[in-house]
């Protein structure tokens, strides 16, 4: 490196380029790129700049230069001005260490073995002497008629050739420092750096009249410089942050949020919060208050952020509601969030960055976990595991089951599809899903970016079984009028499942098994089969009779232990039960 001008220059080896580092007032500034080596990548040691010295106010560098056709640095080696790239010497050997002395250029062809003394006259510069050293020059210092120049250890025993020698190998490394007179060229000393390494690189000459600080001195000196490094850059480091933000702010989509709500004024404010607190920043959230009679308008307007937009409506329901933020919503992309749910915070920018990756996808879902009514984690858990056009296993809950609060998807396909069915209290969601599927690609992000609160309200023993089968009967004859497209038989086949799904829902409350007798029938009549005794050959259906025992036998009074060891005998009663008749079966078919 040199000092020039109230900067200092660093020659960068393996990036071929020179930085500029300004120091005023004791201080140093950021480094700056000055120059980089014509037409070669900073990406890779192409020519291996190594030494910086300077004359007349004019930059002088060496290097290796291009590798030749044999892939070798033997012969492009140049000793050349910076600022207009014209070569001193040039077809050199390995160059290194350019110093300038007056008007004297010294410089060493390593791999020749040599040091060169160049003089100055009337800007053209002279070889004067042409020095045959005894190994690899290294480093150059001058100091009043002498030139020190250093000299690495033979190429076998340097640690450059990565190998470590065995401990009990004898090893002479001839390092040396080797004093020249600088008018005759005369060798005048050899010392042996045996004890003191093996490739002296660099060589700094003191004069015997500087005196140096103390060990101590110097690191106070330093940590004083530290102190001040740190009270400047804080600042700056803040100020450098918050630019940053407010330009990705800028340079990134939109997002638009949609939360609608109804008397959730326990959960709401934590639910805004986490869409707030998101590391994806530029984005607004909607919320929707669907004539809420609770204190939630109160919540919600304590929170400042002018990304949040607060509306209050008549009660006209939970999907009118999200088609009223879908109208007024902006974002180049939608997601939605209930307000008793969370997200986590790096939920909205990791689905971005996948969509803006996976152009030919229409709308993308994750996993979540479940959570209770106070926070805390539950067994539970939606994972989050297939992709694809996936019509059949969206539409039937086999084997997905996407979200709401999971998804993200485009606006413009939101628009294509058409908004929330309002006619639907139940399984809209699903239906805007089954929309798209048949469209375009849905994608499953395996990462966990939300918390799906289950409390009271949500519980199946909460529901109302015949708003249940209502919204069935409603969802089931959509599918049956707009997928005609789809064959007859997987429509039947699904829709039997989706009934058989709740009706086993159903059975396992007693309350509700009337409406889970109907579904059953429902189910029967999709598939044109007899399921009222092979379904009771099926572990779903013993699951049922046992969920009826354990409520009838008042199971859940019981000790822990005790409530797990009558499930275990129920379990292994019943399957018992079915290898038998499965075995009668077969028995009555042979004969």
């Amino acid at each position: 490196m040199v000092f020039h001008e109230n900067c200092i220059y660093l020659a960068s080896t393996g990036t071929n380029e020179v930085y500029r580092i300004p120091f005023t007032n004791n201080y140093l500034s950021n480094e700056e790129l000055f120059w980089s080596y014509p037409n070669v990548s900073h990406e890779k040691d192409e020519i291996h700049l190594n030494g910086l010295s300077i004359h007349r106010g004019q930059l002088i560098a060496s290097c290796f230069g291009p590798k030749n056709s044999e892939n070798s640095w033997g012969s492009n080696g140049r000793v050349f001005y910076l600022a207009t790239n014209e070569n001193i010497v040039e077809g050199l050997k390995q160059p290194h260490s350019p110093v300038v002395i007056d008007d004297r250029l010294i410089f060493a062809e390593s791999a020749k073995q040599k040091v060169y003394v160049l003089e100055n006259n009337k800007n053209e510069w002279i070889k004067r002497l042409d020095l045959k050293l005894k190994g690899y020059a290294r480093g150059i210092a001058v100091v009043n008629q002498s030139i020190f120049i250093g000299i690495s250890a033979d190429r076998s025993i340097s640690r450059s050739t990565k190998q470590i020698l065995p401990a009990n190998q004898q090893v002479i490394a001839n390092a040396s420092l080797i004093e020249i007179d600088l008018i005759s060229g005369e060798q005048l000393q050899d010392l042996s750096l045996q004890g003191y390494g093996r490739e002296p690189y660099d060589i700094l000459a003191i004069e015997p009249a500087s005196t140096l600080c103390t060990e101590m001195e110097t690191i106070y000196r330093r940590v004083s410089e530290i102190e001040l490094f740190a009270d400047r850059y804080a600042a700056d480091a803040g100020r450098l942050y918050l630019e940053k933000t407010e330009l990705l702010r800028n340079d990134a989509d939109l997002v638009s949020i949609i939360i609608p709500t109804y008397n959730r004024a326990e959960f709401i404010g934590e639910a805004i919060v986490s869409v707030l607190s998101q590391t994806y920043s530029n984005i607004e959230l909607i919320v929707i208050d669907d004539g809420s009679t609770d204190n939630t308008q109160l919540i919600v307007s304590k929170i400042t952020d002018k990304r949040l937009t607060y509306i209050k409506q008549n009660n006209r329901g939970r999907s009118n509601a999200r088609n009223h933020a879908l109208s007024l919503a902006s974002g180049k992309y939608i997601t939605f969030l209930d307000s008793d749910d969370l997200y986590l915070p790096n939920k909205i920018e990791l689905q971005v960055s996948y969509l803006k990756n996976h152009p030919g996808v229409g709308m993308i879902y994750t996993s979540a976990h479940c959570i209770n009514t106070y926070g805390r984690l539950l067994d539970h858990k939606y994972i989050a595991s297939v992709s694809g056009l996936i019509y059949q296993s969206i539409a039937f809950f086999t084997p997905v089951t996407i979200t709401l609060p999971t998804v993200m998807t485009y606006k413009s396909v939101l628009d294509q599809v058409g908004g929330f069915d309002e006619d639907m209290d139940r399984f809209e969601d699903t239906d805007m899903w089954r929309r798209i599927s048949k469209r375009y690609r849905i994608d499953a992000m395996p990462d966990f970016t939300c918390l799906l609160r289950t409390h009271e309200d949500n519980s199946l023993q909460s529901q109302d079984p015949h708003k249940i089968s209502s919204a069935l009967d409603y969802y089931a004859n959509k599918i049956s009028t707009e997928d005609t497209e789809v064959d007859l038989t997987v429509r039947n086949k699904g829709l039997s499942g989706l009934y058989t799904y709740y009706a086993y829902a159903f059975l396992s409350v007693p309350q509700f098994a009337e409406s889970g007798k109907r579904l059953i029938k429902t189910a029967k009549n999709y598939q044109g089969l007899d399921l009222s005794f092979s379904r009771l050959l099926q572990k779903q259906s013993i699951k049922s009779i046992y969920y009826r025992i354990y409520y009838k036998t008042k199971l859940d009074s019981l000790t822990f232990w005790g409530r797990w060891t009558l499930r275990f005998i129920y379990f292994r009663s019943a399957n018992f039960g079915y290898k038998l008749l499965v075995k009668a079966r077969r028995l009555f078919k042979n004969y």
